[in-house]
């Protein structure tokens, strides 16, 4: 919002917040989204390169964070999608950018599938009927319970818990045949960088929202001194 990086604030008097109740409930909502998703990224950077089982359960459940608070941060545009169009409009927004985002609200990205069965039924829920299905198909000659690193139980991994989550995260394939470890984590890349892209096209449009009506209001971004 500013083009150098000093501290700034956007502060105006309690009556552009109370002044029009239906509009700050909506962009106060998006503020919200934007501030859940971009927590849950930093989450991840913070263990993009940490090691052993461990990190790879941090990195594991912070992607699972991130497309949950995705999915939430759809469901608050969904119903409002013509209100937000116009704010984002009115801050900027470009035609690719609304677009983009309503591609992901009729559900014809790829990545929609995911979200919808992360957010209802795995990344905060734990459906009992989904893990059902991993145990009952489960075929390999033997499970790895848990593994982990040193002594610290914080540095272990419930592997197979994990895979339960990772094995039903993933579409099913076309053709029915299981999938080796290596598919499954090129499957899992493929999946993150769509959760990237989607990502960014709903933070873009809601931030361009939130600035446009600061901008109806009149509330502008000012840098403080020093």
């Amino acid at each position: 919002m500013t083009s150098d990086d000093r501290s700034w604030t956007a502060e105006a008097p309690a009556e552009s917040l109370t002044g029009n109740v239906e509009a700050s409930t909506l962009v106060l909502r998006l503020g919200i989204a934007v501030n859940a998703v971009r927590a849950a990224q930093r989450f991840y950077l913070a263990v993009a390169d940490a090691d052993g089982p461990g990190g790879e359960r941090d990195r594991f459940w912070a992607f699972l964070i991130a497309s949950g608070f995705l999915n939430e941060a759809l469901q608050v545009i969904r119903p409002k999608f013509p209100a937000v169009r116009a704010l984002a409009e009115s801050g900027g927004a470009t035609e690719d950018q609304v677009h983009a985002v309503g591609e992901l609200l009729s559900g014809r990205r790829p990545i929609n599938q995911t979200l919808d069965r992360l957010r209802n039924q795995l990344a905060f829920h734990w459906d009992e009927g989904l893990v059902k299905e991993f145990v009952s198909n489960y075929s390999k000659p033997t499970v790895v319970w848990a593994d982990g690193a040193g002594r610290s139980n914080g540095e272990m991994l419930y592997r197979a818990s994990a895979a339960a989550v990772a094995n039903l995260v993933l579409p099913p394939i076309e053709n029915g045949e299981r999938e080796t470890d290596e598919q499954v984590r090129d499957r899992m890349k493929q999946l993150l960088v769509q959760l990237t892209e989607a990502t960014a096209a709903v933070v873009a449009l809601c931030e361009r929202a939130i600035i446009g009506h600061l901008s109806d209001i009149g509330v502008s971004i000012t840098p403080k001194a020093g």
